[in-house]
Parts: C-alpha cells; sequence; structure tokens
C-alpha cells in the first residue's frame, strides 16, 4: 500500500496477491489496526499528503495528484477531516511556525 499511494490497488487485488479472501483482510486489518483496508489507505494517503505539504514547495494540486486524490476537492475535504485545517491553512501555519523559530 505504502508503494502505491499514487495510484490505489483495489483491496480485491491485495487480498489476491495475499492469496487470502477480501473478508479475511478485512478481518485482519480490524483485529490489528482496528479499521478497514480502504480507511487505512486513506490514511496512508492523507499522511503522505500532510508530509508533502508541510516539507516542500509543491503546488497542493501536484501533492493531490502524487497521493492518489482525483479531484482538489476531494482531497481538501479529506484533508480538513482528518486534521482540522485546509491544505492550504496547515502548510500556512508550518511556515509560520518556521518563521518563529527562525527569529527566536
Amino acid at each position: 500500500m505504502e508503494n502505491n499511494l499514487d495510484e490505489a490497488i483495489p483491496v480485491n487485488e491485495i487480498a489476491g496477491h495475499l492469496a487470502i479472501s477480501i473478508r479475511q483482510l478485512e478481518r485482519l486489518f480490524r483485529r490489528n489496526l482496528k479499521t478497514t483496508p480502504g480507511r487505512y489507505y486513506l490514511q496512508l494517503r492523507l499522511a503522505s499528503a500532510r508530509r508533502l505539504l508541510t516539507r516542500t514547495n509543491r503546488p497542493i494540486s501536484d501533492i493531490a495528484a502524487a497521493c492518489g486524490f482525483v479531484s482538489l476537492a476531494h482531497f481538501s475535504s479529506r484533508y480538513h477531516a482528518a486534521f482540522g485545517v485546509s491544505p492550504r491553512g496547515d502548510r500556512q501555519r508550518q511556515m509560520q511556525e518556521a518563521r518563529g523559530e527562525q527569529s527566536e
């Protein structure tokens, strides 16, 4: 999953690679990670996006695409739901914190 953030592999394909049923894969995720495979994939993609947003100057639309989001609006709404701030707001906050550390 971590190697395919830009183009998510369908859960049925992942299960097939592991030679287990989709249901078994879902049970394993629930038992060990307390989430579903789809939600876990989303968390990975959003975490990667957050790293790119706060550590690079790449355009937000490029970051969204690199993390497998087909639309900027969908990316922004999922990002805000996960982190409580918009992608742009998170980047601005990070830049302000960096400037504050430099001036001290």
